[in-house]
């Protein structure tokens, strides 16, 4: 990003391709607009959560906004996007790592 001719401000932007993806689930963001929402002064967006392995769409969520950026839905801020994707995908709890029962039998033994 630059502020003035020859002068940058934060880091470039690294891409790196991947052979396989890691990650099991992904979000995706789209403009969401028609054909009369430029002369209405509405903009939209979409955001969808995915399972990457089958295309399955878990969840879907829109927001506008209008020329006076009144934003719909109220709720919108900037943790918009993680409160969103956080109620999607909830983890399963997991077992403790055979690390952890035994770093918890070598603590009582040291008692």
């Amino acid at each position: 990003m630059y502020r003035r001719p020859g002068e940058r401000i934060g880091r470039p932007l690294v891409v790196e391709p991947i052979e396989k993806p890691e990650s099991r689930f992904g979000y995706t963001w789209r403009e969401v607009r028609d054909k009369y929402d430029r002369h209405f002064g509405v903009w939209g967006g979409e955001m969808r959560v995915v399972d990457l392995q089958t295309n399955e769409v878990f969840a879907v969520k829109r927001g506008f906004f209008d020329a006076r950026y009144k934003i719909c839905p109220k709720e919108k801020d900037t943790l918009f996007t993680y409160e969103f994707v956080s109620k999607v995908l909830k983890p399963k709890p997991f077992e403790p790592s055979v690390r952890d029962k035994l770093g918890e039998e070598t603590r009582d033994q040291a008692k």
